[in-house]
């Protein structure tokens, strides 16, 4: 605000072609001086902001996958005793795991699949939507890219999938 209010003065003394005297054209460049110096340490500043959201995005990232890894790892102990993929993250039990995370670390609930085809039940998928909230794909279509395609996409956004305990995407 202040340098607009100075531009301004500026822009009113050269259009009038008003003189100046040299103790309020100091005090005007005294002012000048001190916006610029309020413009770098707002920059810096900003600068900061960034890397904090950095940091908080790359933590929400990190918890997000620990989780998978975690729900993974339960699914991989199901596997042992079943046989088979659970159908849904509610069919694993306490056994398998103390805390089942409901929700990645943006609050988002998370797609699980089994393969549907017949003797392939082992095979799983499970999917954050990630910081947007929005899965890329629907889930019958996601179903057809991994368990089918022979030429899957090589990015599915900000979501993060998890097939058969290894991750399969991540976001950049």
């Amino acid at each position: 605000m202040k340098r607009i209010i100075f531009l301004l003065f500026v822009v009113a003394i050269l259009a009038t072609g008003c003189g100046v005297s040299q103790s309020e054209f100091d005090a005007l460049k005294k002012d000048h001086e001190s916006l610029k110096a309020d413009v770098e340490k707002l920059k810096s500043g900003s600068a900061i902001i960034d890397q904090l959201q950095s940091s908080l995005w790359r933590g929400k990232l990190k918890a997000t996958m620990g989780d998978m890894k975690t729900i993974a790892n339960a699914i991989g102990s199901y596997l042992v005793d079943n046989s088979v993929a659970p159908e849904a993250l509610t069919d694993i039990g306490s056994f398998h795991i103390k805390n089942m995370p409901m929700n990645d670390a943006w609050g988002n609930s998370w797609m699980y699949f089994r393969n549907p085809k017949e003797g392939l039940h082992d095979q799983y998928v499970l999917v954050s939507a990630g910081e947007d909230g929005n899965f890329t794909f629907p889930q019958g279509i996601l179903k057809n890219i991994l368990f089918e395609s022979k030429d899957p996409p090589k990015s599915f956004g900000d979501d993060i999938v998890l097939q058969d305990g290894s991750f399969t995407y991540t976001p950049r």
